[in-house]
Parts: C-alpha cells; structure tokens; sequence
C-alpha cells in the first residue's frame, strides 16, 4: 500500500491530527517512480501518450485501486467533516482507509484499450502498447503480500465518495490531465516529385511542416492539400530558424550545395539535417564538415521508391549518421517510409543509395531489351509475360515498374507515352553518374556501370532527358 498522510500543518507543528491513509493511487499526474505501487499510474499514463511499457510485474496479480477523483474528494471531504462527526465516529483513532477495490495490470491495459476505442477522445494509432508483461519473481512476491483492498467502513460512515469502475477512472483521467501532444514542427526544403509526397505524408502523421522551394507556386500547392499543417516560407534559411530537424531533398548537388549551406547557416546548434538527396561520397562528406562547424548534425538519408513510393509513405530509407540522432528523427522517417534503416557511420546512407542506383540502371535496361527481345520473338501479351517472370527468377521490381509502363505504351500504339515520367531519365543518369564516380576512385571493377552508362548517355543526346527509364524500349526498336 502507498500511505500519504493529509495533515494541517504550520511552522509551529500540526495544528489538526486528522490523517488520511490512502490506497494506492493508480491515474495520477507526473511520471512514476520506482516503488511498485506506481506499476498501475504507467499502465495508463505512459500509453495514452504513446509509450511502450514494460513492467517487472505479473499482469495477473491483485492489486489495490483508487481513482485520482475518490482520493482527493476523500481529502477534500475529511477536512470538511464537522469535528463532532469526527469524534463521534471515528473516535480518537482518526485516521481512515480512502476506499479502493481490487484489480489487475491485465483487467487495467484491456479498459483504456475499450475507453479509447470507445470514446475516440485519443487517436487509437497513437496509443502506445498498454504492457508488456517480464515479470520479476522476486517483485512479484512483494506485491503479492500486499492487501489488494481496503475496508472504507469508516470513510463511508462520515459521508466520503467511494470508486467508480475502472473505465470511469480511465474516462475521468484523460478528462483531467490527458492532452493531446502538440505536433512537433520539422522543416522541408525541396518539394518537387519527391518531396511533396513525403510532406503530405508528414502532415497526415501528425507534424507540423515548415517547407519551401524553389518555385514557390509548388509549395504553395502542397500547403493548400495539406491545411493548416503545412506553412510555406521564402528560403532554406526560415526553415532552418523554425524547425530543429530539416530534411533536404534536391535534384543536383549544385541545389544541394546552397541549401545546405543557407540551412547551416541559421540552424540552432544540435539541430539535425537529413540530406534525401543522392549525391556522392565526397558531397557527404563536405555538407557533414560544413555543418559540424556550426555545431549542426547532419546525416546522409537517401530515398528510394519513386513518387509511388513518396505519396504511399513506403519508401526505403537508407541512412548513415550518429546513433544517437537517428533514434531522435526515427519518428520522422517513418512518416515518410516503411523501411528506414542506419547502415552504419556518415556516407554508408549515400554509399547504400549508390548500390541501389546501379541495381536501379541495370535492371530497366536489362528489362527494355528482354522485352524488345520478347517482342521481336512474337511475345504480344506483355501482361502474361510479366505474370510468368512475376514467378520466376528473372523478376524485379524494376522489371514489373518498367514493363507494365511498356505494356501500356504497346496497348496504346504510342511510344512517346516513355517520353515523360515523373522519375526523369536525367536524375538516373547523374546517380549513374556519382556510382561510376565512386567505383572508379575506389578503384572497383564495374563493367556493367560503363555499359549501361552509355546506353543512357545516348537517350540523353537524343532529347529524351524527361523520359522514363523505360525509353530504351523505343530506342532498342529502333
């Protein structure tokens, strides 16, 4: 049992000796302590705000409950209570049991999962698991020796409230002291394909967003979808001044270059950067030794997944940086992707993206020559074929992205349907660009890089910088 003794008290010493022995107060204020009893408080407390709990105490063991309302009317009402009443029914004996009745951590995780559920006063998705039952034996004895309830004889006798149900003490709890956390703030630079997916994505998890971009009317319009959530500013620099996280997200290291720099420039010191950008090895390295001068931490976080993969909030991303600052915007990634991974120190992010980029490039060529090759073979069902390599050890997601937008162009009869994309040829082409770059000063034998390299370079030569990768279907025709 928790004790807490209410008395009146001043310099001189107790003025009036009525004392109240209260139950273990369960939904309280504040954050628990060590002691046992405070097992209760976390079960509902730390869950409506979000909070995973784990509790060295066996979900099954009787407990005693009293609800934050019963005590405090209990304290309020015994100071209340004419000091006839007192000694005509307490006697000289003035101390009193705050009525409690008995329950479990299991019987108190399953009614706040019901009140929220019911009363939809907290967004069930933020509700952080109710408990986590790792039970210690030697803590579970201790518990179990304690009386699991009180008699309130004597409170009743003077008129003092007793317990309501446990979904009432829940209910009145969030009434009382539960408020909804306000969204933190987070700063976007670069809304164009990519970024304006992984803004609104951001939005819909709650966060306040503060964006710009170079062509304002763009930010604009994602401000305008996205309400109150989204506030558009003039440069990376007002970014920088509002929010304490900043991800970045450009086409060119040029862009990428100045806004880093005009972000550095008026971050608060300890605030993170998180460069979505792909860019080189060296590009990494230099924007991290920019802002490490000014005391703000930056990590390399490229993306990857299209503007599918933006709008659906399902993107890979692949990040190089301290531990530390990762658990810090962990929130933040996994508003914008469904794989968020810390491969290691600064630059293995970029280094992972340059991987993929090869893989990427590789496959859609491999893809537009083993479909032009089925085509000029009499393969006309492009949609069957793709099922069957579905199904086969020659699939990829590239080959099912490439391929349906080339089965789609031959139902049509319109190749210049490859002529434009959201995910331009040229941004392959200069991710090609950094791998063939980072192979060759590390000294790696890829032949397959120069040999897809070249095969772009020639579309880019032809015009198509906008076209999707897929283009080399039109071009192999040819």
């Amino acid at each position: 049992m928790c004790e807490l003794l209410i008395n009146d008290y001043s310099r001189k010493g107790f003025v009036d000796g009525r004392a109240a022995r209260l139950a273990t107060v369960i939904v309280r204020p504040g954050k628990p302590n060590a002691a046992t009893t405070s097992c209760y408080s976390g079960v509902v407390r730390e869950p409506l705000d979000g909070v995973d709990v784990v509790l060295p105490v066996s979900n099954t063991l009787q407990h005693a409950v009293a609800s934050t309302r019963t005590t405090i009317g209990s304290i309020v009402g015994l100071h209340e209570v004419l000091e006839a009443d007192i000694v005509s029914k307490l006697g000289a004996d003035r101390c009193i049991n705050v009525p409690s009745f008995s329950a479990t951590l299991g019987e108190l995780a399953e009614a706040t999962i019901r009140v929220v559920k019911e009363d939809k006063t907290i967004p069930l998705e933020s509700l952080g698991k109710v408990i986590t039952d790792q039970p210690d034996e030697r803590l579970n004895r201790i518990v179990s020796s304690m009386m699991s309830s009180t008699d309130s004889a004597r409170a009743q006798s003077l008129g003092l409230p007793t317990n309501p149900s446990l979904d009432t003490i829940i209910r009145e709890y969030i009434a009382d002291f539960w408020k909804a956390p306000a969204p933190k703030m987070v700063g976007f630079v670069g809304v164009g394909y990519m970024g304006s997916g992984m803004v609104k994505n951001l939005a819909k998890a709650g966060f306040k967003v503060v964006i710009c971009n170079r062509t304002k009317s763009k930010a604009e319009a994602v401000a305008a979808e996205c309400g109150d959530a989204v506030t558009v500013v003039d440069t990376p620099g007002e970014v920088a001044a509002q929010a304490s996280i900043i991800s970045v997200c450009t086409a060119s290291e040029a862009a990428g270059k100045l806004v880093v720099g005009d972000v550095v420039a008026a971050a608060k010191p300890g605030s993170i950067i998180l460069d979505h950008s792909t860019v080189s090895p060296d590009f990494t390295n230099s924007c991290h030794a920019t802002a490490a001068e000014k005391g703000v931490e930056y990590m390399d976080c490229p993306i990857s997944g299209g503007p599918e993969g933006a709008a659906n909030g399902t993107l890979a991303i692949m990040c190089g940086g301290d531990e530390a600052n990762f658990e810090k915007v962990k929130p933040v990634l996994s508003a914008m992707g469904a794989c968020i991974e810390l491969m290691g120190p600064l630059g293995t992010g970029t280094a992972t993206k340059l991987v993929n980029q090869l893989l990427v490039g590789a496959h859609a060529a491999a893809s537009a020559e083993a479909l032009q090759m089925a085509k000029q073979l009499g393969l006309k069902d492009f949609d069957k074929l793709l099922d069957v390599l579905a199904n086969s050890w020659g699939q990829s997601k590239i080959l099912l992205r490439c391929g349906g937008l080339i089965s789609e162009s031959e139902k049509k009869a319109d190749p210049t349907t490859l002529e434009v994309s959201g995910a331009p040829l040229r941004n392959l082409v200069k991710d090609l660009d950094f791998v063939q770059s980072a192979v060759d000063g590390a000294g790696i034998n890829t032949p397959v890089v120069a040999a897809v390299r070249s095969q772009y370079k020639v579309a880019m030569d032809r015009g198509l910088s906008e076209a999707d990768m897929a283009v080399l279907f039109n071009m192999l025709e040819k």
